[in-house]
């Protein structure tokens, strides 16, 4: 990821990656006004984004609508907003997030239930959480601490530590888990191997798949270019991969057998250059991503594969953390942009905006067919709360564009 996770390099000048903007931004609406805030606030963002004529626009992406919000019980007092921390979501409603050496229980109505773990280096304690799970049938929550080389399992209901996993080869996982059967693949970050078949009836875990060649023209470029994410396909998968500009149709071990290209009408994309302008990045005193970010690709009911890319512009800060060489990173003008694929990956929607409005890069969560963020949001006594956002993504308006499948 972006040097904010466990296992990701930080960017070449952040001393302290993920540095926020002001504890409580003044810019934030308050949570109170959340929906008619994003429904007009949204409104007029996409008018800019697709430009103000007489005419409708010439394309459009997805209908991205708010289905839910709920103010979570605690403020934000844990470690909570490092970007792209990791959640996951159960049927029932029960929310999980970490906070890096720590998981934070919610129950359905926002209301804490328990913190799980803490730092430490004993059973049930972490170092550096680097992803966040559920086990299938929802009654397991497993979270990855590389630094440990432990996969820890506690039991949903009670918290109890049910086990530990040791890692024989450390990894560092992403957001997405993909469930089949009593089988977890897991994405992962930097490995040349970048998926991690987990079997939780055995607990045997095997690393597989090939990364593209912007893994070894450039490190850095797809560090910073966001996170692999897969979905199933046919009797095999479809991926995405950092700073790279396509969609990859994987056979069952992992191979390319065919790519296509995206198509990008709104945000920045991966440019053919990414290695070379990340390189010339690293050679100046500031810090821009040079590429779109991957965050997610996802197979819905309807057989559509929902894609999550992230635009956000930089600004290096001082910092006074004696931990952080004095600089770090804050980010503004944060875009999540969705785009639908369908089912025979022969046409593509183009972008839309997820409407919210965010001072942080999140890492976007399912459940089912519903897309969920936690962000933060100031209630009326200016609190800084944390809030779990549900939306709904349709193919409604959508501009579909034919795609080109070819061979890598």
């Amino acid at each position: 990821m972006i040097g904010l996770r466990d296992g990701a390099a930080a960017p070449h000048n952040s001393g302290l990656s993920g540095t926020l903007r002001g504890a409580a931004d003044s810019t934030l609406p308050p949570v109170g006004a959340l929906d008619s805030a994003i429904t007009f606030r949204w409104a007029c963002l996409m008018i800019l984004a697709t430009g103000c004529t007489d005419r409708a626009p010439r394309d459009t992406g997805p209908v991205v609508t708010v289905a839910d919000s709920l103010v979570l019980a605690e403020p934000d007092s844990l470690e909570t907003f490092l970007p792209l921390r990791t959640h996951a979501l159960t049927r029932q409603g029960h929310l999980f997030l970490e906070t890096g050496t720590a998981i934070v229980h919610f129950d359905p109505a926002g209301a804490l239930v328990r913190v799980l773990g803490g730092p430490g280096r004993g059973p049930g304690e972490f170092q550096r959480i680097s992803s966040l799970g559920l086990l299938p049938g929802d009654s397991l929550l497993a979270a990855v601490d590389a630094r440990r080389a432990r996969i820890v399992v506690f039991g949903v209901n009670d918290g109890a530590l049910r086990r530990e996993v040791v890692l024989q080869t450390p990894f560092y996982p992403t957001q997405q888990w993909v469930a089949r059967g009593d089988t977890l693949i897991l994405p992962g970050k930097l490995r040349r191997t970048p998926f991690t078949t987990w079997v939780t009836t055995t607990d045997s875990l095997a690393h597989w798949g090939t990364a593209p060649p912007i893994h070894e023209r450039s490190l850095n470029a797809y560090s910073q270019g966001g996170e692999p994410s897969l979905a199933p396909h046919d009797d095999g998968w479809v991926a995405l991969f950092p700073a790279d500009a396509a969609l990859h149709v994987l056979d069952g071990d992992g191979a390319t057998k065919q790519r296509m290209e995206l198509p990008v009408r709104r945000r920045r994309g991966v440019p053919t250059d990414v290695a070379e302008q990340v390189a010339a990045i690293a050679e100046t005193d500031s810090f821009r991503f040079a590429a779109s970010l991957v965050l997610a690709i996802r197979r819905l009911r309807t057989g559509q594969y929902l894609v999550i890319h992230l635009d956000a512009d930089t600004e290096v800060t001082t910092v006074n953390d004696p931990n952080s060489g004095g600089t770090g990173i804050s980010y503004h003008n944060i875009r999540h942009w969705v785009s639908l694929v369908s089912p025979d990956l022969r046409r593509a929607c183009v972008d839309g905006l997820v409407p919210l409005e965010v001072d942080n890069i999140l890492s976007p969560f399912f459940r089912d067919d519903v897309l969920h963020f936690v962000a933060r949001r100031l209630d009326d006594s200016g609190t800084l709360r944390s809030v779990l956002y549900s939306f709904r993504v349709t193919e409604t308006g959508c501009t579909w564009l034919p795609t080109d499948l070819r061979d890598p």
